[in-house]
């Protein structure tokens, strides 16, 4: 009767791959070179944990010439140490019917050390009785060796990331304490040209030749600190909702500069300014403000309007206009003489804006920036 530890000593079949009859079973021959035929490393343990088969990949695979090497030799002799405990864990657990699985590092031909994934079931007999065990090992060293490539990839990622979060974080703290700083500039500004605009207009009640000059540059100068204001008002000083910004300049103008008899409305479209753009549009737009109260009216009510409109491809239009008593005939606004006309013109180029002058629908100056 052929066993399966005396399989290696039986000579390969000439018909392999014969199909055997009903009922027919398989010759020892047959298995063998099955056995054989394998790429992994197939060994059949005996009941006292010894070797008593090798195929003959396994033998390469292990450096082996001869089984007669390494049958009677305890199988977790040939594992390390610290994986020794494993094997004959689960060399046990086949003994006892079940089937184990592990993975584990094993010396392998030319010293090389090699990783195995390691298959292991109970041989029986017919009567259920466990006589040996079967113990499948593939190679899969390339695998793992893949897979720490990936796990250190991975890590190396993680690693970049958290620094990459440290470093936005330790960004975001530096723009959140500038912009502290921006802010509080924009409100010490302002306080100081509120304080030069009160200077100015009590030097004009005590220089009545000089009256009308003083009040515009100090009207001019509460424009400009209302400009700082609004900014301050903002939740940040370089990304700025225009919306509220221009609503809050607006406001302001009107209570600071147009008294009673003319008020200041505003209709202002969503777009986010950063701050250098707040700062050039709040100036125009104070600018216009102050030139149509100075101007537009004499001595009737009157109303100054703020608004806006997407223009398509990312532009939008301001629209200041009054409805007072308008340009003169043949106004251009780039041959005015007046410093107001310059200070719009000159913030307009730092927009890249374009501004254009007309009359309002109902009589009226209007003035038009795109940007």
């Amino acid at each position: 009767m052929t066993t399966i530890a005396d399989l290696h000593l039986l000579p390969v079949p000439n018909q392999p791959d014969r199909v055997f009859a009903e009922g027919e079973a398989p010759s020892g021959a047959f298995l063998f070179s099955l056995l054989q035929a394998t790429p992994d490393c197939i060994k059949v343990i005996e009941a006292d944990g010894t070797i008593s088969f090798m195929n003959q990949n396994g033998l390469d695979a292990m450096g082996i010439g001869d089984v007669a090497e390494m049958r009677g030799v305890p199988w977790s002799s040939f594992w390390p140490e610290a994986s020794r405990e494993t094997v004959d864990a689960a060399v046990g657990a086949a003994r006892q019917g079940q089937r184990a699985r592990f993975e584990g590092p094993c010396q392998a031909a030319g010293g090389a050390l090699r990783r195995w994934e390691v298959s292991v079931s109970p041989i029986a007999e017919a009567d259920g009785r466990v006589v040996r065990v079967l113990a499948v090992s593939r190679d899969v060293t390339e695998r793992a060796e893949h897979l720490l490539r990936i796990e250190e990839q991975e890590a190396l990622l993680a690693a970049s990331a958290a620094r990459l979060r440290r470093r936005l974080g330790d960004r975001e703290d530096e723009l959140r304490e500038k912009d502290v700083a921006l802010r509080e500039v924009d409100h010490r500004v302002k306080n100081s040209l509120a304080m030069v605009s009160a200077i100015l207009h009590a030097q004009a009640r005590s220089a009545p030749a000089a009256a009308e000059a003083l009040a515009t540059a100090a009207s001019r100068v509460r424009a400009v600190a209302e400009v700082h204001g609004a900014i301050y008002a903002a939740d940040r000083a370089e990304r700025i909702e225009m919306r509220d910004y221009l609503r809050t300049l607006a406001e302001a103008l009107s209570r600071s500069l147009a008294g009673g008899d003319v008020k200041v409305e505003h209709a202002i479209c969503e777009r986010t300014l950063t701050g250098g753009e707040a700062l050039a549009l709040g100036l125009i737009v104070s600018e216009l403000i102050a030139n149509a109260l100075r101007h537009a009216f004499a001595k009737h009510r009157g109303t100054v309007r703020v608004g806006c409109e997407p223009a398509g491809t990312g532009r939008t239009v301001l629209t200041v206009e009054d409805d007072g008593a308008g340009f003169p005939q043949g106004f251009d606004l780039r041959r005015a003489e007046g410093l107001g006309s310059k200070v719009v013109l000159s913030y307009a180029a730092k927009l890249g804006a374009e501004v254009e002058t007309g009359a309002a629908e109902g009589g009226g100056a209007r003035v038009r920036v795109v940007f």
